[in-house]
């Protein structure tokens, strides 16, 4: 994953996966399903939130991005220590899904623990291995 960051404020980490590379039928309930059965094996699932649908019903001329079909969050927390009060501002956690006609980009706020980081690396490199042709 690539790491950068956004508007000299956030850091995050982002990877694209073009369509060509991956099997026909894939749709990004099919990835977000993936990433739902492996974060729940070690952390709590909240919910999944259909940002492009909620934009769109609260303004139908929300500024979206040009070129996104869809754009979804898988909403967790896998962290249970609270060590100061500060860290709740960066708790729950979230990574967002957004469709393209080409391709599926993957972005998430990048956590402060080089292992987590390691671990979401492998996760996401895990479940595009089972969606490339």
């Amino acid at each position: 994953m690539e790491k950068m960051i956004l508007k000299d404020l956030y850091p995050i980490m982002k990877t694209q996966w073009l369509k060509s590379e991956l099997k026909e039928d894939v749709k990004l309930d099919d990835i977000i399903n993936a990433f739902v059965e492996k974060i729940s094996q070690k952390a709590k699932l909240i919910d999944i939130f259909d940002h492009y649908t909620w934009s769109k019903q609260t303004n139908p001329n929300a500024n979206i991005y040009e070129g996104i079909i869809a754009a979804k969050n898988i909403v967790f927390c896998g962290w249970v220590d609270i060590a100061i009060p500060e860290m709740l501002a960066i708790k729950p956690r979230s990574i967002w899904f957004a469709e393209f006609e080409d391709k599926f980009f993957i972005t998430m706020l990048q956590v402060p623990n080089p292992e987590k980081v390691k671990e979401f690396e492998k996760m996401i490199n895990w479940i595009k291995e089972n969606f490339i042709k």
